[in-house]
């Protein structure tokens, strides 16, 4: 072999290589779905066929949702979605109503385990449901991430806002539980803004990352062009996907999409919420 060829030879196999050993991302993605229990006529049948194909074109490796109660749609959605992600997290407790935390999460990667933390205090609509913390974890590139999808109280009155202090500790006492050496992401709707107290509290307790969202939109919640839900005021970021601080895991971009469905001339959207998606990558790589 001349020097041209061992020259070709070390440079094809050190680039192979470094491609080769630099892992891919994770995708991770948490939407409110505004798929109420069947005793309310929100077209949930109707939408849950868009939100089924939104979901599977964006090619997320996690999905976590929020008020996937109806019974039927979450059935519909299920059997869409098994084929791309064979799992998924089950029912969970159920309310004095038989309404269950409206959380469920969808993964490509098997789950090494399940767990329902359920919260003790609640107001108003929220109550007939059983809402709390839905804990899954899994392996990424042989590396443990846990994942916590949440749904916070609703409203803005006092009352409300000292219920989902109370529901960021039992948040806080469950996290404290997870080995720091894992990698932790936080999602789902949390019904405050990040300009506020509570925001702030999350940050310093539970050491969380905050990053910029990276798209032209900016609000989650609370539109005025749709119907399916009242509003008040302007529209709000409020839906969340958060990292822990992590020494092998980071957050390299966040943004948030408005999904439609055409009805004749006009775009409607599948949801009184935006979906938020994150993309996370290792910070260390194989050499």
């Amino acid at each position: 072999m001349n020097i041209k060829s061992i020259f070709f030879f070390l440079f094809f196999f050190i680039t192979s290589h470094s491609v080769f050993s630099q892992k891919g991302p994770l995708k991770v993605l948490s939407w409110n779905v505004f798929l109420r229990p069947g005793i309310m006529r929100d077209d949930q049948m109707k939408r849950v066929e868009p939100i089924g194909k939104y979901l599977i074109q964006t090619g997320a490796d996690v999905i976590i949702l929020q008020e996937a109660f109806h019974k039927k749609a979450k059935r519909s959605l299920i059997k869409k979605l098994q084929q791309l992600y064979p799992y998924y997290t089950s029912r969970g407790p159920i309310s004095f109503w038989g309404v269950s935390s409206g959380v469920l999460i969808f993964s490509k990667h098997p789950l090494l385990e399940e767990v329902f933390i359920s919260f003790n205090s609640g107001t108003g609509s929220d109550k007939l449901a059983k809402k709390g913390l839905v804990h899954v974890a899994f392996n990424f590139h042989n590396k443990r991430v846990d994942v916590f999808g949440t749904h916070l109280q609703a409203g803005a009155s006092n009352k409300c806002k000292s219920i989902r202090k109370q529901q960021l500790m039992v948040l806080k006492k469950a996290v404290n539980f997870i080995d720091p050496s894992s990698g932790l992401i936080l999602a789902g709707d949390f019904n405050f803004t990040p300009n506020g107290d509570l925001f702030a509290f999350l940050k310093k307790t539970l050491d969380i990352e905050v990053s910029v969202l990276d798209s032209e939109v900016k609000h989650s919640a609370n539109f005025p062009d749709q119907d399916l839900f009242s509003f008040q005021g302007n529209p709000v970021w409020i839906d969340f996907i958060l990292l822990r601080q992590s020494q092998w895991l980071e957050q390299t971009r966040i943004w948030i999409e408005e999904p439609r469905e055409r009805k004749g001339e006009i775009w409607t959207r599948i949801s009184d919420h935006n979906p938020i998606t994150a993309v996370f990558q290792l910070t260390e790589f194989e050499h």
